[in-house]
């Protein structure tokens, strides 16, 4: 499929209601894309086929409450490296699909380099991660946008996204999937979850 096409598609989502755009933006464009960029073969094999059948979830944690989006290497939410687990602290705000979803990718400042990271974060398994679902907004109230406290947080080790470094395009896919236009489906063109051969696509709801 080609961007041009997936920006009418998004926008007619949109045209029908926003809230099903934002949910399609942030669940495949965000989560499936930092997973598709930043993850290991592994991390891709295990996680971007069941988000593409939609059996899981995703939500993207980088907004803060008191840095914003553009955070980068500013960001307050921190990772500790303890052993063969990461501990994870601080607050991520207005973090779409994060209340009932399963998993989150939590970008972190790295104490020990001070540099970004990223962690694929099970919700519903993971000791130290609270989704509190933000109330009274005025717009999008069909998205469940979640405020999000990590207590320390215990992530595996094989849970850090392993080409991290690429952070810098992650932060690319924002304003795509902000306009709900990400583009990962249907046969052809796909751009960019092209994996060994496989089109992931969740339009169908199955790999193509």
């Amino acid at each position: 499929m080609r961007t041009t096409l997936g920006g009418f598609i998004a926008m007619e989502i949109a045209r029908i209601d926003c809230s099903c755009a934002t949910f399609f933006g942030v669940h495949s464009g965000l989560a499936m894309g930092s997973i598709f960029l930043c993850g290991s073969e592994e991390q891709k094999q295990k996680w971007l086929p069941p988000m593409a059948r939609l059996e899981k979830i995703g939500s993207f944690g980088l907004t803060e409450p008191l840095v914003g989006s553009g955070a980068s290497g500013g960001l307050m939410t921190t990772a500790r490296r303890d052993g063969d687990t990461w501990v994870l602290n601080g607050p991520k705000k207005w973090i779409g699909n994060a209340t009932w979803g399963d998993l989150t990718i939590i970008w972190a400042r790295d104490l020990g380099d001070n540099q970004v990271k990223g962690f694929i974060v099970e919700n519903k398994t993971t000791p130290g991660f609270k989704a509190e679902t933000i109330q009274n907004k005025m717009a999008l109230r069909v998205v469940q946008n979640a405020l999000i406290t990590l207590d320390n947080c215990r992530v595996p080790e094989e849970n850090r996204l392993q080409m991290d470094s690429w952070f810098g395009l992650v932060a690319l896919l924002e304003t795509p999937a902000r306009l709900a236009a990400p583009q990962y489906s249907n046969k052809g063109r796909c751009h960019p979850l092209l994996f060994n051969g496989t089109c992931l696509s969740i339009e169908s709801g199955q790999i193509e």
